[in-house]
């Protein structure tokens, strides 16, 4: 029977694929409308979770057993419920919905092959579920957590902190502990363990199957006995869905003060993090940046620019843009906004020109403005300047 109905299923003439696959249908029909999910006994349901992709068998092939290339991780009753989801011979239907939350309506089928049960879903329509970024999530849980960055050894380790977003995932064997990240890839899903000093894993049970961000360390080493490569996780951050760009977030301006030193002729974008850095915007040579000396000259100035009693480099960072050249004075720039999103820092920053009739000075000018912030470490850029407000 199972040769008859895989034989069908391979000749019947699937449903229309979806013809952009990077921003798919928020709806598809899939086999709901094909005999062999017609004749199939049970009743239509719905499954509601997130989508995604098991590891292809070496060489792409199963024998006379029957491999399922998706999962539907779903939460029952607060516990973390896998079905393996049928596609037939097309399952280039479901790859453009790969971790998303969907609902999948169809029917629960238990299908045994040589002495092993498939719980599956035979899936007739799919819809993509909207709602916040973990659904199912109490809003007593944090949606952010720090575990391993204040650890004397993670943080002494050299190893730079990245990125690793995925489904979490608890180790399922009997003698298994922790929680591995399932991280999506174009055509698979890459199985990485998350590893604590102490073993104190219940911490991440909360999280158990949602999307979620770790910001780690990736490192190789020696885990009972094996050599293997893990994740130290520093932080935890819920992700929102995949496809989903996350909020903006507008970061907070410390203080203002007015930048005119070592400017360029063009235009200038600066991000200062640490005093080195502000000695070398200075324009500081670099042999005597990174004396002691110079850089707590250059910061006791900053402080008394910004007024503030000391810049905290570990929280904070200084925000530059300047105009350039110009051939007088009357212009003025100013930082409108630190828009943070998607992993990148959008500096806005605008500039006025003197308006006819104001008194002016014709000597060339350089203006600037920079602001202290709260401290990103990621990818910045500098959007403007805009179309000079005012002028002649």
């Amino acid at each position: 029977m199972l040769t008859t109905l895989t034989a069908a299923l391979l000749l019947a003439a699937p449903p229309a694929i979806p013809a952009d696959k990077d921003a798919p249908p928020a709806k598809a029909e899939l086999f709901g409308g094909e005999g062999w999910y017609k004749n199939q006994k049970g009743d239509e349901r719905e499954f509601v979770g997130m989508l995604s992709k098991a590891p292809e068998p070496p060489g792409g092939a199963v024998g006379f057993g029957r491999f399922n290339l998706y999962r539907l991780t779903m939460k029952d009753d607060g516990k973390s419920v896998v079905r393996e989801v049928y596609a037939g011979g097309h399952p280039e239907l479901l790859a453009p919905y790969v971790g998303k939350q969907v609902k999948l309506i169809g029917k629960a089928v238990d299908t045994a092959v040589e002495g092993r049960v498939y719980a599956e879903i035979w899936p007739a329509r799919l819809e993509v579920v909207e709602g916040p970024a973990a659904p199912g999530l109490p809003p007593e849980i944090p949606r952010t957590l720090d575990l391993l960055r204040e650890n004397k050894v993670y943080v002494a380790d050299p190893t730079p902190e990245k990125d690793y977003v995925g489904v979490l995932q608890k180790k399922k064997a009997e003698d298994a502990v922790g929680y591995r990240l399932l991280i999506d890839r174009p055509d698979s899903i890459d199985r990485q363990d998350l590893h604590f000093f102490d073993n104190n894993y219940d911490r991440l049970a909360p999280y158990n199957g949602i999307r979620v961000k770790i910001t780690g360390k990736k490192l190789m080493g020696i885990i009972n006995g094996q050599p293997a490569d893990y994740i130290l996780p520093g932080r935890l951050e819920v992700a929102p869905p995949a496809g989903e760009k996350p909020p903006v977030k507008e970061l907070k301006v410390l203080a203002r003060a007015d930048w005119a030193l070592a400017a360029g002729p063009a235009p200038t974008g600066l991000v200062i993090r640490n005093p080195e850095q502000l000695a070398l915007a200075h324009g500081e040579p670099a042999d005597k940046a990174t004396l002691d000396s110079v850089q707590e000259r250059d910061a006791t100035l900053m402080d008394r620019m910004f007024k503030v009693e000391k810049i905290d480099w570990k929280t904070q960072m200084i925000v530059v843009a300047t105009a350039g050249a110009k051939p007088t004075t009357g212009y003025a720039v100013g930082i409108t906004g630190l828009d943070l999103g998607d992993e990148v820092l959008t500096v806005h920053w605008s500039l006025t020109a003197p308006k006819p009739g104001d008194f002016v000075k014709t000597v060339a000018t350089n203006p600037g403005q920079a602001v202290l912030t709260e401290r990103f470490d990621g990818k910045v850029v500098f959007e403007g300047p805009p179309k000079e407000t005012g002028g002649k």
